[in-house]
């Protein structure tokens, strides 16, 4: 399971053996025949192949067996007698990706929705082995949105308690591992202009992705393409709650966190500016490359200013080699503690469940 695409390099790890992570197609028509009994989450990314003139892997897939269960009713209705399953989640936001937690709605199905659905699914006398996967926390840590990647940790939290609930009914049966395989953004808690001082709580003005604020001001260039910066500043506001100094409610109790420094403005106009040329057209010097990291110029310029003055920095639009953590619950989590490499996970997983 994955709130990114289902054959996207962490679940493909599982299933699927080939030269590149970017091999797509070949790695969904090998989770075609792969008989593993459960997938869930995002959709497949180019299932036509790169060039889009492969045959559909869907129809490979259910070829061989699987029930693509692609709307909600079908996905509510599986169980233990449902067979070989893929559980697409019905709504998709980037790349084919589930929707960020902060995007979904109140009826979307979350990971969580689908932890608990593959349990059903799954759950027998020989017991099963389940990776599930929050890819999108990586994906807003690469584009450096705090808020955004805060909410993705949140909701999975949702999922982990989900099969911390299945382990307090089979204590005797059941192991937990909780990891990372890297930090992604260099994200630190402290930020030079705030000293030692932060404010988390400026992060909740936040009201939506970088992807979907992409999307609102791409629709609003569609319909406008003469888009001023004083045409989307109510926007800006409302969604981020950064405001001018000129604001009339820049002095108002805590409105005035919010107020941006005439330098934080003038540097939220750049990317305003340079969001509003073609891709093609903006600069491509090694500041830039700094400042806006490959992303829009206009939301990430906003989520490292709404970043920095919640005391958040970055370092990176990359992986980093910060250590991560790894939390085990249950059977043999005594193995776990200490300082080791990743591929160690294997070695102790194979030992506690002992097989050669």
């Amino acid at each position: 399971m994955t709130t990114v695409t289902i054959n996207h390099a962490t679940p493909a790890a599982y299933y699927a053996h080939v030269p590149s992570r970017g091999d797509y197609y070949e790695i969904a028509t090998q989770l075609a025949t792969s008989n593993f009994d459960y997938f869930g989450g995002g959709s497949i990314a180019q299932p036509t192949g790169k060039n889009e003139d492969e045959r559909n892997v869907y129809e490979i897939i259910e070829e061989n067996g699987y029930q693509v269960a692609k709307t909600k009713e079908d996905i509510l209705a599986l169980d233990s007698s449902s067979g070989k399953v893929y559980a697409q989640s019905p709504v998709l936001q980037d790349s084919g990706a589930m929707p960020y937690a902060i995007d979904a709605k109140e009826d979307d199905l979350m990971l969580a929705d689908f932890v608990e659905k593959g349990i059903k699914v799954l759950d027998n006398e020989q017991g099963f082995f389940m990776m599930v996967e929050s890819g999108k926390v990586d994906w807003a840590c690469h584009a450096n949105d705090a808020m955004t990647a805060i909410a993705e940790v949140l909701a999975f939290e949702d999922a982990v308690q989900v099969a911390i609930d299945f382990a307090n009914e089979h204590p005797e049966e059941t192991l937990i591992l909780v990891t990372g395989d890297h930090e992604t953004g260099g994200m630190s808690i402290g930020y030079t202009k705030t000293g030692y001082h932060t404010a988390f709580e400026l992060l909740k003005a936040q009201k939506m992705s970088y992807v979907a604020f992409d999307e609102l001001i791409k629709d609003l260039k569609a319909s406008n393409p003469n888009l001023t910066f004083e045409d989307v500043y109510p926007i800006i506001k409302e969604n981020f709650g950064l405001i001018s100094s000129e604001d009339e409610e820049a002095t108002h109790g805590e409105k005035a966190l919010f107020v941006m420094s005439d330098d934080e403005l003038k540097k939220l106009k750049a990317g305003f500016e340079e969001s509003m040329k073609n891709k093609d057209d903006r600069d491509q010097t090694e500041e830039a490359q700094i400042l806006y990291g490959g992303y829009d110029p206009l939301s990430v310029s906003l989520t490292h200013l709404l970043n920095n003055k919640a005391g958040i920095g970055w370092t990176s639009y990359a992986h980093t080699g910060a250590p991560v953590a790894i939390y085990a619950r249950g059977v043999g989590a005594e193995l776990f503690s200490g300082f080791y490499d990743n591929v160690d996970v294997f070695h102790k997983l194979v030992e506690i469940c002992q097989v050669d």
